[in-house]
């Protein structure tokens, strides 16, 4: 194949990253680990779910979180790349798969997250609120938000703090705002791999 025709086959193979891409694009030009699996699964959302998988666990597929319980002591209440509770992962996962299986788990999170998007107008950083605080508070927020008058698309997350208390409010602010690094980060990613394969 001659240079011309090669650069312009490496440009075809990242453009189709940008669009959901095919695996054999993802194998050619990855910019984020199981990518391959994030465009199957949530094909132009790719994105979105790739940076919340990696604002989850850093893309570690055999990352657990710990939550202190009332006994005082650590206790395992999360886990996998997407970082699952067991009653969610029951709800959400194929039957019988593993919670560590990142195939599985990115499949889960393809589900759960536009059941919660329907839930919130369609509005991502609401979902992704439900994801991480439950989505019964963000709806609570929303509501309190609009009783009190607040005004600006983020109302809801200054009323979460009279929901779940400030701690568990500003920990959610934080995940929203790692959440929007990842995406441009990503988007940064792909754009320079563009660049460089024209």
């Amino acid at each position: 194949m001659s240079p011309s025709r090669l650069r312009g086959f490496a440009a075809a193979v990242v453009s189709s990253l940008l669009i959901g891409g095919t695996t054999a694009a993802v194998i050619a030009l990855p910019v984020v680990p199981f990518q391959s699996i994030f465009q199957a699964e949530a094909g132009a959302r790719w994105i979105d779910r790739a940076a919340q998988a990696q604002a989850e666990s850093k893309f570690n597929p055999r990352a657990v979180s710990m939550v202190r319980g009332k006994d005082g002591q650590l206790h395992p209440c999360a886990y996998g790349l997407c970082q699952f509770t067991p009653e969610a992962w029951g709800d959400w996962a194929p039957k019988g798969a593993d919670p560590y299986d990142p195939a599985a788990a990115i499949k889960a999170q393809c589900r759960y997250m536009p059941w919660l998007e329907a839930r919130v107008d369609g509005e991502l950083d609401p979902a992704l609120g439900g994801y991480n605080a439950g989505l019964g508070n963000v709806l609570k927020a929303q509501r309190l938000a609009a009783q009190l008058g607040l005004p600006g698309d983020h109302a809801w997350l200054v009323a979460l703090v009279r929901v779940t208390g400030k701690d568990n409010a500003a920990q959610t602010a934080g995940y929203l705002k790692n959440n929007a690094y990842n995406r441009a980060t990503i988007r940064r990613k792909v754009a320079a791999a563009m660049n460089g394969a024209e």
